[in-house]
């Protein structure tokens, strides 16, 4: 029986798997299957544990295809599709956790957790509110800029 920092084998299998696989060339679980020698599929812990040790120890990033298998992203991928998935966690998980502080500094505290739970809700909102400036300048970089036309001779007869 292998201990708990041991990788298993079938982890291994699919780090190399990773590793060979071109970039942007899809690989269906079944032909990965195939390869492995055992059954691959999403929810496998060996196939979460793979990924994470591919992105970690050999700069291989996979991303899930759903419903088919998985494939390796190219640099310029990885580049457009992260940042508003983290931005999203951070906002979110912050914003939990700014209104667990609320609802604790609503009891009855001592005067040191008081302190320390001010402290954390300060950071989880400074942290909601940069996550959402952030994805807000995104997004209007993202839209094009909108040409109006105005009729000044409606305008002026307006005034």
């Amino acid at each position: 029986m292998r201990t708990i920092s041991e990788t298993s084998i079938e982890t291994l299998k699919l780090v190399e798997i990773f590793k060979a696989l071109e970039l942007s060339k899809p690989l269906s679980f079944a032909d990965a299957s195939k390869i492995a020698e055992f059954k691959v599929y999403s929810s496998l812990p060996a196939y979460s544990s793979a990924r994470r040790i591919a992105r970690r120890d050999h700069a291989v990033v996979i991303d899930g295809i759903r419903g088919f298998g998985f494939q390796r992203l190219p640099g310029e991928d990885i580049a457009k599709r992260r940042g508003d998935m983290h931005f999203k966690g951070l906002r979110n998980k912050s914003r939990i956790g700014a209104s667990e502080m609320k609802i604790a500094l609503g009891q009855n505290l001592n005067s040191e957790t008081a302190v320390e739970a001010s402290g954390k809700l300060v950071r989880f909102q400074l942290i909601s509110d940069t996550a959402t400036l952030a994805r807000t300048n995104r997004r209007q970089q993202e839209q094009p800029p909108v040409a109006q036309a105005i009729d000044i001779r409606a305008a002026l007869r307006a005034i």
